[in-house]
């Protein structure tokens, strides 16, 4: 690198700088006193890097942009029969053009000093959240393939389930969605199913395939700085909390709840 040239810092342009940013060349020119060329030969000729071509669409990426506004978050819209990212999206985001102004210190200070916003945090690849209720597919899933239910299997949704024990306690759906199979329940996204579903299947089985979707690895983006999802077990909240695992634990990880996390 020379003194002259940009940097890719982060993102694509860091992945890819030393593919897109070919190689110098130069002339050697011998000069007289009053800089007039008497010689002028070739040194090295230079290459041009080479092209990169995104799969982001630039309509999809608008509207996502705009649809996210002023929150704090990330969205991202993938083509699922391929893995192609349509779009991607960070908030809070900033102008990449003010990073390579020449007057920039102040405005890099301000972004560096930004605690509880973290400009430069990429919170669709580096931080972790409950995958909710997306998570409810794999809890299905699990059950379907160790033929611990068959789609026709119902159960009726009052708008709550009731954990009995030492204290009963509730856990709630958004809505009251009557008695449902399995079809209906992912259609209607019913929590209270999917609480019957987690408590029949136990939560072996639902984290053995959710590492079978790898939501407890790095997805492999082309994008630096991924970190990996995050699946809870029995040891690891017994050494973690000093805690047994509870049905209540159960119950939260069959709709993506509790201490399962991954990145968007």
């Amino acid at each position: 690198y020379k003194h002259y040239q940009k940097v890719g810092k982060s993102g694509i342009e860091k992945q890819y700088d030393l593919s897109l940013r070919g190689k110098d060349g130069y002339i050697r020119r011998i000069v007289d006193v009053k800089n007039r060329i008497e010689l002028e030969e070739l040194g090295k000729k230079p290459h041009g890097g080479n092209n990169i071509v995104l799969t982001i669409d630039y309509n999809i990426q608008k509207a996502a942009y705009d649809a996210m506004g002023k929150v704090k978050g990330a969205a991202i819209v993938l083509k699922p029969a391929t893995g192609e990212i349509l779009a991607l999206l960070s908030k809070p985001d900033f102008d990449p053009n003010t990073i390579i102004a020449k007057k920039n210190n102040e405005f890099l200070r301000k972004l560096n000093s930004d605690k509880s916003n973290k400009p430069f945090l990429n919170r669709a690849l580096q931080s972790r959240y409950p995958p909710a209720s997306t998570f409810k597919l794999i809890t299905a899933i699990a059950g379907l393939e160790t033929e611990k239910i068959h789609p026709s299997k119902k159960w009726h949704c009052p708008g709550k389930y009731t954990l009995r024990g030492y204290k009963d306690r509730d856990f709630y759906c958004y809505a009251t969605h009557g008695t449902n199979d399995l079809y209906w329940a992912i259609a209607k996204s019913c929590s209270v199913y999917f609480y019957y579903l987690g408590y029949h299947i136990g939560p072996t089985i639902i984290l053995k395939y959710a590492r079978y979707f790898g939501l407890n690895e790095k997805t492999g983006i082309d994008i630096p700085g991924e970190i990996r999802g995050f699946l809870p077990s029995k040891r690891w909240k017994l050494k973690r909390f000093n805690n047994s695992w509870f049905d209540g634990d159960t119950l939260n990880l069959s709709i993506g709840q509790g201490f399962v996390s991954v990145t968007p």
